[in-house]
């Protein structure tokens, strides 16, 4: 969206920051990268080590390594330039020469210098999580809820036609596949659901199951 039009993810924070303060909750936010269905970066505090995808024994997904940053207002969130297409993109680290370093959509801060063709089409899907918690009687902090926003980066229309035919399968396309599938799977009521198909449906898991109210 834009500051004349805001678009959905801008909408929702504003809904939930509303919310947040009736039960004087606090709101955080994290941002990650799905690079090539392999790597998971971190894209508000891009480090050199990558997030690590696990699960509990309650069947809860944790994210070790990602961050998260507070939001107290809409102001605040606007500030983070959430799934900006038109940001510039950081060069690979020395690292790797395989491992893209995170593209920073949600920062407003110029970057020094513009990526090339070949590593925009790498960049991996982005992800937005939305925390909401807030102090019991203790004044220990209680998950309250979270949303998950996903942008899958080069989807494809499966009827959409290129010179040579059909349009190739993209890394979009996948993702989106293995989305359905545990959809499918889940509306079925089959015992197994195939969370473990990509990262993607893995980061999602505690939130697209039946316990969730999904």
């Amino acid at each position: 969206g834009s500051q004349e039009q805001p678009g959905l993810v801008t909408i929702a924070m504003e809904e939930i920051l509303r919310f947040a303060a009736s039960i004087g909750g606090a709101v955080r936010v994290s941002s990650y990268q799905v690079v090539q269905d392999t790597h998971v970066l971190d894209l508000l505090e891009p480090k050199e080590q990558e997030v690590l995808v696990l699960e509990d024994a309650q069947g809860k997904t944790h994210l070790k390594g990602l961050s998260k940053v507070d939001v107290k207002s809409i102001e605040d969130f606007a500030q983070l330039g959430c799934f900006d297409e038109n940001q510039d993109k950081q060069q690979p680290t020395k690292a790797s020469s395989t491992q893209q370093q995170p593209t920073k959509p949600f920062s407003t801060q110029s970057q020094p210098a513009k990526a090339s063709s070949a590593q925009l089409s790498t960049r991996g899907h982005q992800g937005l999580i939305i925390h909401i918690s807030n102090s019991d009687q203790d004044g220990k902090e209680r998950a309250v809820a979270k949303i998950n926003f996903l942008s899958l980066t080069d989807y494809v229309d499966p009827k959409q036609k290129t010179g040579g035919g059909v349009a190739a399968l993209s890394s979009g396309n996948k993702s989106m596949y293995t989305l359905m599938n545990v959809v499918q799977a889940l509306n079925s009521n089959q015992s197994f659901v195939p969370y473990r198909q990509s990262k993607v449906t893995r980061i999602l898991q505690d939130s697209l199951c039946k316990m969730s109210g999904a």
